[in-house]
């Protein structure tokens, strides 16, 4: 009978001890967004200038328990825009740089993120979908709920339909190239489902854009 009663004591002091170890952060379902949008110059001389507009990310409440996850978000979109301006280190004049950030999605404990750029006349598109529990780029697996082999051999699997019932749009290559490249697919959390996409001209002519497709 004591060694049952010292066992209860016991767990009840470690389960304590776990709610107190997590009460500096919590997991939100949602975050508020403000957006910033501003033109940085680049090349005082030349008048070359940057178009970026990114979101800053903060708590509806203001108990200070999601601070740290904020702050690992906040620094992300920020190594993002960095990342950008580093692509423009040999503008010329009358080049055009922009980077134009959109939350696409914010709901559920992840919020996504489109990045449309255009680096001198060149577009290029970005995504990914954040977990509002710790800050952190959710993977596929994550997204889909299953183990990121399974993730991807889904995506392989729909991606290969989608190619294969429409040759005209796709390159003839393209299932083979996403086969090898799936390193480089961009993808997203929408209110549609999980969004993938290439890049413009690497699975279609670069005149048809970038094509998005809901995995199922």
């Amino acid at each position: 009978m004591k060694k049952k009663i010292w066992a209860m004591l016991l767990l009840c002091v470690f389960m304590l001890s776990m709610v107190g170890c997590g009460s500096n952060t919590t997991a939100l379902n949602d975050v508020q967004v403000e957006m910033q949008n501003e033109n940085r110059t680049l090349d005082e001389t030349n008048q070359i200038t940057a178009e970026l507009s990114y979101p800053i990310f903060s708590d509806h409440s203001s108990d200070g328990k999601a601070d740290n996850m904020l702050a690992e978000l906040n620094a992300q979109i920020q190594n993002n825009i960095d990342a950008f301006l580093q692509q423009t280190a040999d503008a010329q004049p009358g080049d055009i740089f922009a980077c134009q950030n959109e939350v696409v999605y914010n709901n559920n404990g992840l919020v996504s993120i489109v990045e449309h750029q255009n680096l001198a006349g060149e577009y290029r598109q970005y995504a990914a979908t954040y977990s509002l529990q710790n800050g952190k780029k959710a993977t596929l697996g994550e997204l889909l709920d299953k183990k990121e082999s399974q993730a991807e051999e889904l995506v392989l699997q729909q991606l290969g339909g989608v190619i294969q019932s429409d040759p005209n749009t796709f390159h003839s290559d393209a299932a083979d190239y996403v086969q090898n490249n799936l390193d480089k697919l961009q993808y997203y959390r929408s209110s549609e489902g999980l969004t993938v996409f290439f890049q413009a001209g690497e699975i279609a002519p670069e005149s048809v854009g970038v094509i998005e497709i809901v995995i199922q």
